[in-house]
């Protein structure tokens, strides 16, 4: 059995939901994808489309690479389709929290395995070195002492002399090493689904979309944060903590409420987005969303 080289950022088992009409019970399902950058949207199989070779391979340039968390990742998808094939019917989660947990855990993988956090990271660590960076003031409080900064500088410089390969590993790590405490941190909030009665859901190539309307810079577990993951064109999870929502509800949204989700899916992604629908009625508000950002 030959080694999984080709790797997707986006799984295959999400993909699948999204798959045109004609071609969703296929062996082959394909989706339609808009590329951010050229403008320009194409059809493809879900065995093409956000895939990178080696994305989470350790030393892929040794005699003897190592393919553990990429198997791993595929272990944790296969935990958490029990739970999506429930969404994806209108069916929620209400006494199986076993279920819910595999679920939050997959969506914990989904959210750190992009490889965009590579550049996040990078920014990150880099970011620790200016005092007067914003992501430093909300990170280390007025009250931090000479020493705390130090201790941060010195874990950014430490991070600047890593080759390649040791930057990866860091970021192949924490997509391991995050998924139980993002998993715990997104099990505190309510869970419901959103149905579109009216349009559909669109999904992208970063699709646990966190937002917050007023805060920035914000966490998971910022007060006011929404998170929501497109499930099918038809169902949407929202996770949130306000006292509004009812947990594991389903609730009939109009086309209205479909688009703003669309706006902030569009403008979390990356580069692309992907439906089971050419883009010829959302192409203006994707340039709209794009514009804004």
């Amino acid at each position: 059995m030959s080694e999984p080289v080709r790797q997707h950022w986006v799984p295959r088992v999400y993909l699948r939901n999204f798959a045109t009409p004609k071609s969703i019970d296929t062996s082959s399902p394909k989706v339609n994808v808009y590329d951010l950058g050229s403008k320009k949207q194409f059809c493809t199989s879900i065995d093409k489309v956000l895939i990178q070779k080696h994305l989470y391979t350790l030393g892929s340039d040794s005699d003897s690479p190592l393919y553990v968390v990429e198997k791993t990742l595929a272990k944790i998808e296969g935990w958490g389709k029990p739970c999506i094939d429930a969404f994806s019917k209108g069916q929620t989660i209400h006494t199986d929290l076993r279920s819910k947990y595999l679920a939050a855990v997959f969506f914990a993988t989904l959210l750190m395995r992009n490889p965009h956090i590579l550049e996040v990271q990078e920014n990150g660590f880099s970011d620790l070195r200016n005092s007067d960076n914003s992501y430093f003031k909300s990170t280390v409080s007025d009250s931090a002492d000479d020493e705390d900064k130090k201790d941060l500088g010195e874990v950014s410089d430490w991070f600047s002399k890593l080759d390649q390969e040791e930057k990866h590993i860091v970021f192949v790590r924490s997509i391991i090493d995050t998924a139980t405490p993002l998993a715990q941190d997104l099990m505190q909030k309510k869970w419901c689904l959103l149905r579109s009665a009216d349009g559909y859901f669109v999904t992208s190539d970063n699709p646990v979309v966190v937002f917050h309307p007023k805060t920035s810079p914000y966490g998971i577990c910022t007060t006011g944060v929404h998170i929501h993951i497109a499930i099918t064109p038809k169902i949407l999870l929202l996770l949130g903590c306000e006292v509004s929502l009812n947990e594991n509800q389903v609730y009939d949204v109009p086309q209205k409420f479909v688009e703003h989700m669309n706006c902030l899916t569009i403008s979390k992604a990356e580069r692309f987005i992907i439906s089971p629908f050419v883009f010829d009625e959302l192409q203006s508000l994707i340039q709209e969303v794009k514009q804004e950002i």
